[in-house]
């Protein structure tokens, strides 16, 4: 009967030419997910406006004159609306029309208790690593009513699906922006002790004002 087992050298140089291949596959496939992490985060394309049809545009725009033109007619408290609604689509249109200039680096997404704002930001030249590059920075908030009281905390942030990490954002994880902020007055407070309610859903905020 033929022993048909490769011979000790030749099974060796097999498992040598194996771990050869493994290893530069591996530094085939870091080196091209390396450059298209640089390419889509350090050369980031510019993000897609909103393209806001015209029903739209006359829908928002009829919300918008209720908020700044009230009905002149005699002041009546009980009819007057105290809540303001949102869409997704909504406040990307109205962050454009306010400053053009933002409509393809700025974009929001509203999930459940979630405004993820998503950047495209240009560094400066002296930033260490990326400096002149422009890159994608996403930052998430919680926006929510709880305790009786409206609360907004950021998340977390991150650049290119890198986290950034907490003390590079002064230890502000998940703390109440309206309760760090707020003590000494101004927007925050004038902001909180005039909302009754916030609710932040798929596609949609809802804030209902106070009395």
């Amino acid at each position: 009967m033929t022993d048909s087992t490769p011979p000790p050298d030749l099974k060796r140089r097999f498992g040598c030419l194996q771990v050869l291949v493994i290893v530069l596959v591996a530094m085939i496939g870091s080196a091209l997910a390396t450059a298209w992490w640089v390419r889509h985060n350090l050369y980031a394309k510019k993000l897609d406006p909103v393209a806001f049809s015209e029903g739209e545009k006359k829908s928002l725009d009829e919300k918008l004159e209720r908020l700044e033109n009230p009905d002149p007619e005699r002041y009546d408290e009980k009819t007057l609306s105290r809540t303001i609604e949102l869409s997704e689509r909504e406040v990307n249109y109205l962050i454009a029309k306010d400053d053009p200039a933002r409509k393809d680096t700025v974009a929001v997404d509203l999930a459940n208790d979630l405004i993820t704002v998503r950047l495209i930001v240009p560094t400066e030249e002296e930033t260490p690593f990326i400096g002149g590059k422009t890159v994608r920075l996403k930052i998430g908030f919680t926006a929510r009513f709880k305790d009786g009281k409206p609360e907004v905390s950021l998340r977390g942030a991150s650049v290119g699906g890198i986290g950034i990490p907490n003390a590079w954002l002064g230890n502000l994880k998940e703390k109440n922006l309206i309760e760090e902020f707020g003590e000494d007055g101004g927007f925050w407070q004038n902001f909180s002790e005039g909302v009754e309610s916030i609710e932040v859903r798929d596609g949609k905020i809802r804030v209902d004002l106070k009395e």
